[in-house]
């Protein structure tokens, strides 16, 4: 209501009150002060509601107060959420340097535990008791050393048969163990006993491993046992038995000694020809039926061959390889059928040599 408006109220009602005393036969100047007081309370209403202060707030007002509430409310999720993804960024960065940290630290213990390793491993080699597995407990190596020790000394008192043949039916019988067992062989082939060499020598005849086999080769070529070459050249002949057909495989298969392979492979052939071949009437060399085992051996032997060529970079073993490989490919060329009415143990492999048969014969006693 605005002031205008009030006064024209003012008048009208003024005039409401003058009519009223005049219509009703009064003087209207008798209630001059009656009419007085009714005009000064309701100014004094109207200067009232005029002079008030005005608190409207306008709709629009209001929803701007409102979002800008919204407003302040996402700004503040949002700060809380990068506070959080920041305080969780630094705990992941804080494990992972400590992991980081705790890798390092073991991988300087592995280091200097590998060093530690090899100097033990060293000291040993350079011992009296070669092949000594350096990570071996204490004790065990100890007693190990003691035991090998015991066997060269039974062998300078006693370097007979008798001592060998004791020696390795221990080795067989798990008495003596593989370490024990070569590191006195070796110890004796190191010295500049011939009796005692030629003992080694028919030990490692007699063992059949790939080890043995290793050490044969490798003394074969050594001028220190020229005059026993004879001897160590009819011990690798004699894995030209069937029952040392595995020796020979796990040579070709897996050494890295180029010699060995070499030596293997040429044993390889002549042991398939022997298994293969044989005399007509006439008495000429000629290839015989296989039976199926036969064959399957044969079929084994070229796939070992093709892939131990396709692993090497050797010429020489290459050479001996291929040339083990075309004879086994000529047996199955010549044999393209599977004989019939043939048992597997239609041709018997040779028997395998005794004690006394793998150099013994050589060795004088005393």
């Amino acid at each position: 209501m605005n002031t205008k408006n009030t006064f024209y109220m003012v008048i009208v009602l003024i005039g409401l009150l003058f009519v009223f005393n005049y219509g009703g036969g009064k003087n209207p100047f008798l209630n001059v002060k009656a009419t007085q007081k009714v005009f000064m309370d309701f100014q004094d209403e109207v200067d009232f509601k005029i002079s008030r202060p005005s608190i409207k707030i306008t709709h629009q007002n209001m929803r701007r107060k409102i979002q800008q509430l919204k407003t302040r409310k996402v700004s503040l999720r949002t700060k809380k959420q990068q506070l959080s993804k920041k305080k969780a960024t630094k705990v992941v960065k804080k494990k992972d340097k400590k992991k980081k940290k705790k890798t390092e630290a073991q991988k300087t213990l592995a280091n200097k535990k590998t060093v530690k390793d090899k100097k033990s491993r060293a000291k040993l080699e350079d011992s009296n008791v070669p092949n000594i597995i350096s990570s071996a407990p204490k004790d065990d190596v100890k007693e190990a050393s003691e035991e090998t020790n015991e066997w060269i000394e039974r062998f300078k008192q006693f370097p007979n048969v008798n001592t060998l043949k004791q020696f390795l039916s221990d080795h067989q019988l798990a008495n003596i163990s593989d370490q024990v067992f070569y590191a006195v062989v070796e110890s004796l082939l190191e010295g500049t006993n011939i009796i005692l060499k030629k003992l080694a020598l028919t030990a490692l005849d007699a063992s059949q491993t790939v080890r043995s086999f290793h050490l044969l080769v490798e003394k074969e070529s050594s001028p220190e046992f020229l005059e026993l070459k004879v001897m160590i050249e009819q011990a690798l002949n004699r894995y030209t038995f069937e029952g040392r057909l595995f020796v020979l495989k796990q040579v070709i298969g897996s050494s890295q000694s180029i010699a060995s392979v070499v030596r293997a492979g040429g044993l390889l052939s002549e042991l398939v020809k022997k298994l293969t071949q044989g005399q007509n009437e006439k008495g000429e060399i000629q290839t015989l039926a296989l039976t199926e085992k036969r064959r399957n051996q044969m079929l084994g032997l070229q796939e070992l061959l093709n892939r131990a060529i396709g692993d090497s970079t050797n010429n020489d073993v290459n050479e001996q390889l291929t040339s083990t490989l075309s004879v086994i490919e000529g047996v199955l060329k010549d044999t393209t059928k599977v004989a019939e009415n043939l048992d597997d143990d239609t041709f018997a492999e040779e028997g395998e040599p005794g004690l006394e048969e793998v150099g013994l014969s050589s060795i004088s006693t005393f």
